[in-house]
């Protein structure tokens, strides 16, 4: 998979998560069904960017940088080839 559209997964959950985070606070929580959601949503997030936010190059973690990272911090090369 390109560091593209991992990016872009990467950026659809973290939009989820603020949706959850909006409309699951107005109306589900203080239910088990919205802590439970938001608790998948979560871990499915977490464990995402743990294996996938990474140099393809070097294979170092890209840490919080999100949208605006062109290079690695690390090796220095560009991340969109």
């Amino acid at each position: 998979m390109s560091f593209k559209t991992k990016r872009r997964i990467l950026t659809a959950f973290t939009v989820l998560l603020i949706i959850a985070l909006v409309f699951f606070h107005e109306f589900f929580f203080g239910t088990h069904a919205g802590i439970t959601a938001f608790i998948a949503i979560m871990l499915v997030f977490t464990v995402t960017t743990l294996l996938w936010w990474r140099c393809p190059h070097c294979r170092t973690g890209l840490g919080r940088r999100v949208l605006w990272v062109k290079y690695c911090p690390s090796c220095g090369k560009e991340l969109n080839d």
